[in-house]
């Protein structure tokens, strides 16, 4: 699931204003924070935050977490380690992972860039949390079940086999001469 634009482009002015924070691990922490606020500022959307793998563990250093009403937990890795504290330092696309499970930490609406003097009334993002490719998450599937059809298939032809098989061996008999008379047995019998 890609990031909207605008909340890319907002990522990318924080960033730009405050790329010195990116150099170390807790200035990771807190310009993933002042993004989550500004997202949050801006988007009018409560579900915008951050995340942590656990309660008792620390803020992750450069994710955007997206907090569904649903109950899913997401989030966007949005800054390029390699290139963290330079002006290239934020991903193009930023790397979408569903994380429900893991912890949300909510934040509170801060307009860290000085646009306005108080929140927009209409959410910057109308169509809501971020929305799945329905078209392409129904070909996936699509293509899933079309992969377990031709299983199917395969497992139904070696049950035949099995079957005809057993039938074969059920139907052998076995004669012998003992003593002069002929005794007919079935070994399956």
């Amino acid at each position: 699931m890609n990031l909207p634009t605008g909340v890319l482009d907002l990522i990318n002015k924080v960033y730009a204003a405050n790329m010195q924070l990116a150099t170390t691990d807790d200035g990771q922490r807190q310009l993933a924070k002042i993004i989550a606020e500004q997202v949050r500022f801006t988007t009018r959307d409560e579900g915008w935050g951050v995340k942590s793998s656990s309660p008792s563990n620390p803020q992750g250093p450069s994710q955007l977490a997206y907090n569904n009403p649903q109950g899913k937990l997401y989030c966007w890795r949005w800054l390029d380690g390699q290139n963290a504290g330079k002006p290239n330092g934020v991903l193009e696309n930023p790397v979408f992972l569903d994380i429900t499970g893991q912890n949300f930490i909510p934040v509170v609406p801060t307009d860290h860039l000085g646009t306005t003097s108080s929140p927009p009334q209409q959410p910057a993002n109308p169509t809501g949390p971020p929305q799945i490719d329905l078209l392409s998450e129904l070909k996936n599937i699509n293509d899933e079940i079309g992969d377990i059809k031709k299983l199917l298939e395969v497992l139904g032809l070696e049950i035949d086999q099995i079957r005809d098989e057993t039938i074969v061996l059920s139907s052998r008999r076995y004669t012998a001469k003992i003593f002069g008379a002929t005794v007919v047995f079935s070994p399956e019998k």
